[in-house]
Order: C-alpha cells, then structure tokens, then sequence
C-alpha cells in the first residue's frame, strides 16, 4: 500500500461492528448499502473528519470539505470509497435482485458493495 494508515481504516470498519486484524481481511469483504446509509453510524463516521484530515488532503478528497455533508447524497459511502482508494482498494458496488412486489410488479433490489484491489 503506498499510504498505509491501517488504523484509521480499522477505526471506520469497527464503528460498524467489523474487526478488522489485516489488509487481506479487507479485500472480498461485503458491505450492505442499508446499513452504510444507518444514521448512526453516519453520525459517527462525520466525528472523524478531523482526524482523517490529519491523515489526507482534503484538497484529494471531496469527502473531507467543509460542505460535504451538504453537498453529497450519502457523504459517508463517499468517505469510505474515497478513504479506500488512496489506500489501493476500491469498493465496487453490485445488486442481487430478491425477486419481485406482487403488486407494483418491480424488482425488489439489494445493493451491496463489494472491497476488491485495485490492480
């Protein structure tokens, strides 16, 4: 990894409850969108601007500007991606269709988002 700040992300991914011991434990890890978007852990996530600025530039990264949470429809999955990524991962969002609403006759979707490398 070319900027290894391991601990921050390992603080991120314990907020929502995930240990994470290694890099190889990040990669192939599934997230599910409902709960990234959960306003709790949104909350949480935003208290740590100040220390991931420390970290990052927030010239970098949009999610580290002052009106971020203004501007971006979901700011944390944007943080997380954005963190991510200057550490050589890349969340890579997917669906799986669950079936479909008798009534309205529409796919019933969940989407995922999925930790792979960047090659």
């Amino acid at each position: 990894m070319k900027d290894l700040n391991f601990e921050l992300i390992k603080e991120i991914f314990s907020i929502i409850n995930l240990d994470i011991c290694s890099y190889e434990d990040l990669t192939d890890l599934t997230l599910n969108n409902k709960y990234l978007r959960n306003k709790e852990f949104n909350d949480k996530i935003v208290e740590m601007i100040p220390k991931l600025k420390k970290k990052y530039k927030s010239h970098k990264l949009t999610c580290l500007h002052k009106n971020a949470l203004d501007k971006q429809k979901f700011p944390t999955i944007n943080m997380i991606r954005q963190i991510l990524k200057c550490n050589e991962l890349k969340l890579q969002p997917y669906t799986i269709c669950k079936g479909y609403d008798k009534i309205t006759k529409e796919k019933i979707l969940e989407r995922y988002f999925i930790i792979k490398e960047i090659d």
